[in-house]
């Protein structure tokens, strides 16, 4: 009897209006969550085949060979694949580390198929008679573009920029170093050169001092190897800049090059600059890092320098065995082993292989500032007259009365430091007595400690 009563309550309930309408709002909540499910994982597989489609699209329109940019098809369609299949945030993160580390591949592969094309041309227009050995290959390419910096592009910037600059009052970005010197730059901060050491760097150094702003250069003005901390910022997703340059209006030299087997400083400079043979300490932000540097500054200012590829070949030859040290590095277009030849009676097949390395890192450049437009790309001769003038106006300043008495009212603060250029070697001496005083410094300390020891 109970059982029966019981029944029929539940039967009642069940066919009553409010629990019809209990049950039909739960339907339809039910319904609507499995509808947005639906909608979301949709919308990330579509999501996916666009990307893959605009991946695909940079493939055939990178100018590559029909084997790199199939290869390069396939990898994407892997990765998306794996997107498709895993629409995690895990997977997200996954998938978008590879599809970086195959956009900077296939940006390298570009630019190593143009470059050599490029030099290939230039080549042949000199002489088109006769194929040229591997001497005459490099002495007839001098005038390839990627030899040659764009420097009436750079020209036509300095004149846009000064007019510019000329309608609008003192910007914030002005600048007062510690002796009341005044720099208000034409071109966004921070300024990073993104050149080949032995181009000049330290010239740059000197002269972004001399104009007030906050330079550093591989060990000058800094605690420690700005790239080597650059490149393990971006290891762990920090930002470079921010954390390894936070203060810092200009970089002239972020590379270093200290590669597992080549040590460094040992006992002779201080711990933050030491390296051992145990440890890479190679690292080139300009090849490796130009992504990431845009993600963070976007309208950073890049500079490139250009000499003669038989100066600069002979220089890094006679620059604290930095060749031997590039050939053990594994560097982009130019692999561990390379140059093959570093004597000095193969200075052909040196500087052939130099200025294949150049020409694609210059063309690297240009494509990646062609992509993104919103950093200026200043590219300077070192031998071109017309260098400072161009300098001078983009970075207009009132000198001090100490620069006035060491370089003269009318000079140049490019004129700072001539050592790699016309021979005046007065402040790379004063630079090394400084690194020396250092040095000595260092090595006292570390004698007292050792008696305090013991």
């Amino acid at each position: 009897m109970t059982v029966t009563k019981g029944t029929h309550a539940l039967s009642r309930r069940k066919s009553s209006p409010s629990f019809k309408m209990c049950s039909s709002a739960a339907l339809v909540r039910l319904t609507f969550s499995a509808i947005i499910v639906f909608v979301v994982v949709g919308m990330l597989r579509m999501h996916s085949i666009v990307v893959l489609q605009n991946l695909e699209g940079e493939s055939n329109s990178s100018g590559g060979d029909n084997k790199s940019s199939s290869v390069s098809k396939i990898s994407k369609r892997s990765i998306m694949n794996d997107f498709i299949h895993n629409p995690t945030l895990e997977g997200q993160a996954l998938v978008s580390e590879r599809m970086e580390a195959e956009n900077a591949a296939l940006a390298w592969a570009t630019a190593i198929n143009e470059a050599e094309k490029m030099l290939q041309e230039a080549a042949s227009k000199n002489d088109p008679s006769h194929q040229h050995t591997s001497s005459e290959h490099i002495h007839d390419s001098w005038k390839a573009e990627c030899l040659i910096p764009t420097q009436e592009k750079t020209e036509e910037l300095v004149h846009r920029l000064v007019s510019e600059h000329s309608t609008k009052p003192v910007q914030s970005s002005s600048i007062y170093d510690n002796a009341k010197k005044f720099v208000d730059p034409l071109v966004p901060l921070p300024i990073l050169n993104v050149g080949m050491p032995k181009l000049g760097s330290t010239s740059l150094f000197y002269y972004f001092n001399c104009k007030g702003l906050n330079a550093t250069h591989w060990n000058l003005n800094v605690t420690e190897f700005e790239g080597l901390c650059m490149r393990d910022a971006a290891r762990v997703n920090l930002p470079p800049l921010a954390t390894c340059a936070p203060h810092t209006h200009a970089i002239t030299q972020m590379d270093v090059a200290f590669p597992m087997g080549s040590a460094y400083g040992q006992g002779r400079v201080p711990n933050a600059f030491q390296t051992t043979e145990k440890r890479d300490d190679c690292f080139f932000p300009q090849l490796s890092l130009l992504e990431a540097i845009h993600n963070e500054s976007p309208n950073a200012t890049l500079i490139l320098t250009f000499r003669p590829m038989a100066d600069w070949t002979k220089s890094i030859l006679n620059w604290y065995s930095m060749l031997e040290r590039l050939q053990q590095c594994h560097l982009p277009n130019l692999p561990r082993g390379t140059p093959a030849f570093l004597e000095k009676n193969h200075t052909s097949e040196l500087e052939e292989t130099m200025t294949r390395f150049f020409c694609s890192h210059v063309l690297h450049v240009r494509n990646f500032v062609a992509k993104y437009p919103s950093h200026n790309l200043i590219e300077l001769d070192l031998y071109d007259p017309r260098t400072p003038i161009l300098l001078d106006q983009l970075f207009p300043s009132s000198p001090t009365v100490d620069d006035i008495t060491n370089i003269g009212s009318n000079a140049s603060c490019w004129d700072q430091y001539k050592g790699g250029v016309k021979g005046h070697s007065g402040n790379r001496t004063r630079m090394r007595e400084r690194r020396a005083k250092r040095a000595k410094i260092e090595k006292q300390k570390q004698l007292r400690q050792q008696r305090q020891s013991k």
